[in-house]
């Protein structure tokens, strides 16, 4: 699928301009350079979705643990795959919007901010309503029955799919301000950013986890994205 994209992208581009092979060690360096706080960002923010499935395998009990990794993992992939969009949408405004901002055209990022807020919160709004909606169906259809009527501590598949899919309008919401950041070139603040709320997630599921499960875990996931929101738009607020 990837060499597919590739040749397909490839082709497509170079109808406009020629393209070939070159090693240029001074713009690695500069790539990586410039590249570097943003990967950490996104490694950090990998370990926003995949370290509570690790405690939970850890932290429960050999009888439930398998079960509880089960039906989070379920209702989080879902998540995971859908918020993917939000990024295919920011990844085109991406070029436009740096443009704007090292043209110092205001208007056009004022109009460029506000339309893609529009459209992601309008978006993150109808997936999470929808999922909280509809969740016993949705749980259905790309599992099992048995998501659906299995529970740990009273919690099934279901319970936590109404939680973490108000992640959609979170996510996709706090994406705007992430990506504003890194065409302003600021990209290592996103850095320290996500390293404390990726530090603040660990240590939540470790105190929860033991009493909650892993609806424990879904509401930290939930209130860690919602915290990812706030700190960033005040960033990019003072900007």
């Amino acid at each position: 699928g990837n060499i597919l994209m590739t040749v397909l992208t490839w082709w497509y581009a170079s109808r406009y301009h020629r393209i070939h092979f070159a090693w240029n060690s001074g713009y690695i360096k500069h790539i990586i350079r410039i590249s570097l706080p943003y990967w950490v960002a996104l490694f950090l923010n990998v370990i926003f979705f995949k370290v509570d499935t690790i405690l939970l395998s850890v932290m429960e009990s050999r009888e439930i643990a398998d079960t509880a990794v089960a039906l989070y993992a379920l209702p989080m992939k879902l998540v995971e795959v859908g918020m993917m969009y939000g990024t295919i949408f920011l990844n085109s405004l991406l070029p436009v919007l740096t443009s704007a901002i090292e043209k110092k055209d205001t208007e056009k990022i004022k109009k460029l901010t506000r339309h893609a807020f529009s459209l992601l919160f309008i978006g993150g709004v109808s997936a999470s309503l929808f999922l909280a909606l509809f969740a016993p169906w949705v749980i259905r259809i790309i599992s099992t029955p048995e998501f659906v009527h299995t529970t740990v501590l009273g919690y099934s598949s279901v319970d936590a799919l109404r939680i973490v899919g108000w992640i959609f309008l979170v996510y996709f919401v706090s994406s705007l301000y992430t990506y504003i950041l890194i065409a302003r070139g600021e990209q290592r603040k996103m850095m320290y950013i996500n390293a404390f709320v990726a530090l603040l997630n660990i240590l939540w599921n470790i105190i929860f986890i033991p009493h909650y499960s892993f609806i424990g875990s879904a509401w930290v996931t939930l209130v860690t994205q919602v915290l990812l929101l706030m700190l960033t738009y005040i960033v990019v607020k003072k900007k």
